[in-house]
């Protein structure tokens, strides 16, 4: 026999409360676990993206370094005339940035020739980052390095970029300098700084290798590339290695690209 309808026992509404309150402290904890492992998902995506995109530029700079060619051009005089006699190497180093002659251009591998490359850094407004950018042009073009790069010759390559620090290596005194400074053969030759032993005095060629540190990403984890990059042709005082024969661009000026 059935016990009365009136003897059956249900839930209070103290034991309501309860698993109400339990199981909303349950979805908070579940939200909270979810949350958390899709932000180490979005890190670890942006981490491996950051990784993957300081892979492929320091691989290419890499390629363009190895490939810097002794390039000298005639020094044009503020009259306007030209000593055949005196002739400037194309490089430029700085602590962050670089500027030679390549065999290997940027973006435009089935055009033939040298090519003018330059990596410098961009600060972006109000951010502590910069955008590593990369110019490039024809050694062909008339004045390719002193016309000032237009937008369109112009690629950023980096976004967020917090370090890039660039190291020279002279093979002579085996120092590293933070700078690379080219001798302008129309101008006297200043005098050895003894006092300051890091201050490379100018150069008549390229430097033996180039070191360079490059951060770049999320704060929190940054993707960290080291480069140590020989550079096979020296064009030091005519004498080349491992290179072709070092040419002049005092033809080049007069020709432009169609």
């Amino acid at each position: 026999m059935t016990k009365p309808f009136h003897n059956r026992r249900g839930f209070t509404l103290l034991e309501l409360l309860i698993t109400i309150t339990m199981l909303g402290v349950l979805m908070v904890i579940l939200a909270q676990a979810t949350t958390l492992s899709l932000r180490t998902w979005e890190k670890g995506t942006a981490s491996q993206f950051a990784d993957q995109q300081t892979s492929v530029v320091a691989d290419m700079l890499s390629q363009q370094l190895r490939s810097a060619y002794p390039l000298r051009i005639p020094i044009t005089k503020d009259d306007g005339t030209q000593d055949p006699s005196k002739k400037l190497l194309v490089f430029d180093g700085g602590s962050e940035s670089v500027a030679f002659v390549t065999t290997k251009p940027l973006g435009v591998q089935s055009q033939a020739g040298l090519h003018l490359v330059v990596y410098y850094l961009e600060r972006e407004k109000d951010s502590p980052t910069s955008d590593l950018i990369a110019a490039y042009r024809s050694v062909y073009h008339r004045q390719f390095y002193e016309t000032p790069f237009t937008d369109d010759e112009k690629t950023r390559l980096l976004s967020d970029v917090t370090t890039l620090k660039i190291e020279y290596y002279d093979g002579q005194s085996g120092t590293w300098f933070p700078e690379w400074i080219i001798e302008d053969p129309t101008q006297p030759v200043p005098p050895e700084d003894t006092e300051n032993p890091l201050e490379p005095p100018p150069k008549t060629g390229l430097p033996a290798a180039v070191k360079l540190h490059l951060e770049h990403g999320p704060e929190s984890s940054p993707s960290v590339s080291d480069l140590l990059i020989p550079i096979m042709a020296q064009g030091r005082e005519g004498k080349k290695a491992g290179s072709p024969k070092a040419t002049d661009a005092s033809d080049d000026d007069d020709d432009d690209d169609d």
